[in-house]
């Protein structure tokens, strides 16, 4: 369907398919406002095509603009595909808790590494959010543990897309460094206004940031009109940002170095870690959890991290193997016992292990959880 122009009236459910296998099969930056990149067979190598998450935003796109022409009579049905892409379902890698703080001591002599990845575990951020926290953001006192506000983020745009972004969500440009990039780094506004959210602190993690906090003052002290004061906690040693990007190939860089002593994750795996360790520590309070996290709906946050995990799945084993098995012996005693049986009237008590049975199962099951969640808020029939 590429390239190929059809009256509103005339497309088509399949046309709308077509075009899904054309997106996914499109590098990305493949065009730029509608003009095909050049690219040589090296650099052409080097890019992903686009991702089901992409295309499920110009789905929505397309959706919205059919809807619109059915109410404006332009057209008398939508012809959007009730199914849209699927999404991707490759699992990501994630670190156990005892995984994290083992990096965490072996990272003392990197402390802005140390402080990244201990803020982005502790409070499930993403990366653009972590190097994006202002001083102004920090408040050592409040509700007597201390928080920070997480409201924007860092990101690299295109400057011919600056145009297209709304200007309201920019909160600052930053100067550029060199001159002639076709990107500039701006500090901008979450994507949703749900994103928004406190995280509190743990007492180290409060203690970490006031120890930074004294070394942006030394280095504020020591450059004098060479530091560029943005505000940011996380900060090159003059003040400049650190975007994303360098954020993730700083902590790539250092995962190399440990010669296969932790296990390979993006740096993004930290906050599915964080999240996925939290859902499991809480006993399942997915609000809670997605405070921190900042998902607009429990569901978003139960499809991208309830992760399967091997090893509560083997002590479920144990358990049963424990418990099931006893029933037998149960059952064999019962026969012999002169007492007659329960009737339907008289319940059988309700067994502990049945309750911890049940809440592990739901700890490790993305299904029942969703199932669970659906029940409860459902209307009464």
């Amino acid at each position: 369907m590429c390239g190929v122009s059809l009256k509103l009236q005339k497309v088509t459910s399949e046309d709308i398919d077509k075009l899904y296998a054309t997106l996914l099969q499109t590098k990305r930056g493949q065009y730029v406002q509608g003009i095909r990149q050049r690219w040589t067979p090296a650099q052409e190598a080097k890019k992903k095509c686009l991702s089901t998450t992409m295309v499920k935003e110009v789905r929505d796109v397309l959706n919205a603009g059919f809807e619109t022409a059915v109410e404006w009579k332009r057209i008398t049905r939508n012809p959007m595909p009730k199914k849209g892409p699927q999404k991707d379902s490759v699992e990501r890698e994630i670190w156990e808790a005892d995984t994290v703080l083992a990096a965490l001591e072996d990272l003392e002599d990197d402390p802005l590494l140390h402080l990244l990845v201990h803020m982005t575990f502790i409070g499930s951020l993403r990366e653009g959010e972590a190097v994006g926290v202002q001083l102004s953001d920090i408040n050592f006192d409040f509700k007597g543990v201390g928080a920070f506000s997480v409201t924007k983020t860092i990101q690299r745009v295109r400057k011919d897309a600056l145009t297209s972004v709304n200007e309201k969500t920019i909160l600052f440009r930053f100067p550029e460094v060199f001159s002639g990039k076709k990107s500039i780094l701006v500090l901008k506004k979450l994507k949703t206004k749900s994103s928004e959210r406190v995280i509190f602190m743990t007492p180290q993690l409060r203690e970490e940031i006031q120890t930074r906090l004294k070394q942006i003052e030394e280095d504020k002290e020591r450059l004098g009109e060479r530091y560029f004061d943005y505000g940011l906690l996380i900060c090159q040693p003059n003040g400049r940002p650190i975007e994303p990007a360098l954020s993730y190939k700083r902590f790539k860089k250092w995962l190399a170095q440990q010669e296969g002593q932790y296990p390979d994750i993006v740096f993004h795996g930290l906050r599915h870690s964080s999240s996925t360790y939290k859902l499991e520590l809480s006993e399942g309070d997915i609000k809670s959890v997605q405070g921190d996290t900042g998902h607009k709906t429990a569901g978003v946050l139960l499809n991208t991290y309830a992760h399967i995990r091997n090893q509560p799945r083997m002590e479920l084993t144990k358990k049963i193997a424990r418990e099931f098995y006893k029933q037998s012996d149960s059952h064999a005693a019962a026969s012999s016992n002169s007492e007659p049986p329960k009737t339907a009237d008289e319940p059988l008590p309700a067994s502990d292990v049945t309750e911890k049975l049940i809440i592990t199962m739901l700890k490790n099951s993305p299904d029942l959880q969703q199932k669970l969640l659906r029940a409860l808020i459902a209307p009464d029939a």
